[in-house]
């Protein structure tokens, strides 16, 4: 029997920034991404997360194409990026699209909301001007925005109504694969949920490859099938999402899961003893990248780069000499319990999407549902 289809390949992948060269001396590298090696499986939720300055960013760049490669290759569905033509390059943006973190800046302001979503598909030729109208009018439907929104300028909105026209945007042309550049960070905690369902919505109704960079783990908790997990440019482990929070095999990994907030404001957990901050890519430490902040390092993580291991029978790959006889501390079962007041927002949340699949007329209305009105997100 066949394993998962695998739609986005990552081989040995490297991304290097040459700094402006100084009045005395020679212009350094910086190496952002450093021999990544990935596969992608079709229908997943894929996260890649880690500390600001990680390389996460940069290499969902380079997957989607929006960047080359400086060294390795990224295969879609198959096909080489870095061997296709330009035309063929601009076709591979209608089934790739990408979910730009700061909602604000990635719109522009002198196009209308609906000019923006239809955007994509008179770039690629899709339907009629009739058709068009509708199409964008559904997406906004869709993401929870009225369709007679489609006249205003994105300063008019909320970030988080922003977020959902660039969602709205981003499935406009019917792609396979969305690559969510930190699609909630900028967003206000109450509306982090709203967004983080509707992401989940959409993969499933129209069958979505989702790839999520985030450093907010408790996001990618609640939305994740698997999570890699980088440290200045190289993947350090990656696992299923369960497997990798309950029981993490990373010292580096502990150290972010240790970090998500506990929803029991009386609990306590001890913290993973890192210290310092991310080194400096430019210039890197010997050896394993991590040793200098972790308190389990030896003589041997100084000079030896550990490679990332095969997967094993659960699916996990982590880069650490110690990785077999470390036992480190994951999240508790209550640790992932939504507080009363979290389970109220997803189902009110949960109850308002229904009731606005629900024809306005329908008497099949659950009673308490709220009635499908539109509410301003706060930014």
């Amino acid at each position: 029997m066949s394993g998962p289809e695998i739609i986005l390949e990552a081989i040995a992948v490297e991304r290097r920034f040459v700094t402006r060269r100084p009045l005395f001396g020679a212009a350094a590298v910086v190496h952002a991404v450093n021999g990544v090696n990935l596969r992608v499986r079709r229908g997943e939720t894929f996260a890649i997360v880690g500390e600001s300055g990680c390389g996460k960013s940069t290499l969902a760049r380079v997957l989607t194409r929006l960047i080359p490669a400086s060294g390795g290759t990224v295969h879609y569905a198959g096909r080489d990026l870095g061997q296709l033509k330009p035309a063929e390059i601009r076709a591979l943006r209608r089934e790739v699209q990408f979910i730009f973190q700061d909602p604000f800046s990635s719109l522009n302001p002198r196009m209308t909301v609906g000019a923006l979503i239809e955007e994509p598909l008179r770039t690629h030729g899709i339907g009629t001007r009739a058709e068009r109208k509708a199409r964008v009018a559904s997406l906004l439907a869709r993401v929870g925005l009225p369709p007679q929104s489609a006249g205003r300028y994105p300063h008019e909105f909320s970030g988080g109504q922003r977020q959902r026209v660039g969602i709205a945007r981003a499935l406009a042309s019917g792609p396979t694969v969305v690559v969510g550049d930190e699609p909630v960070s900028a967003l206000d905690v109450s509306i982090q949920a709203q967004v983080v369902n509707i992401l989940q919505d959409l993969k499933e109704e129209f069958g979505l490859t989702l790839i999520v960079i985030a450093h907010d783990l408790a996001v990618i908790r609640h939305m994740a099938d698997r999570v890699a997990v980088m440290y200045l440019g190289e993947i350090v482990e990656l696992a299923p999402a369960d497997q990798l929070f309950d029981a993490p095999r990373h010292p580096y990994t502990e150290a972010l899961v240790a970090a998500i907030p506990l929803p029991d404001t009386g609990a306590r957990r001890a913290r993973a003893r890192v210290e310092g901050e991310l080194p400096n890519p430019i210039a890197p430490p010997s050896g394993c990248k991590f040793h200098p902040r972790c308190p389990y390092a030896v003589d041997r993580c100084a000079t030896v780069p550990p490679e990332l291991g095969p997967a094993d029978a659960e699916g996990r790959q982590v880069a650490c000499h110690r990785a077999a006889e470390l036992r480190l501390d994951g999240l508790v079962a209550t640790d992932t319990r939504r507080t009363p007041a979290a389970a109220s927002r997803f189902e009110l949340y949960r109850l308002a999407r229904a009731a606005e699949a629900m024809p306005p007329d329908s008497s099949a209305r659950k009673e308490g549902a709220p009635p499908p009105t539109q509410q301003g997100d706060s930014a």
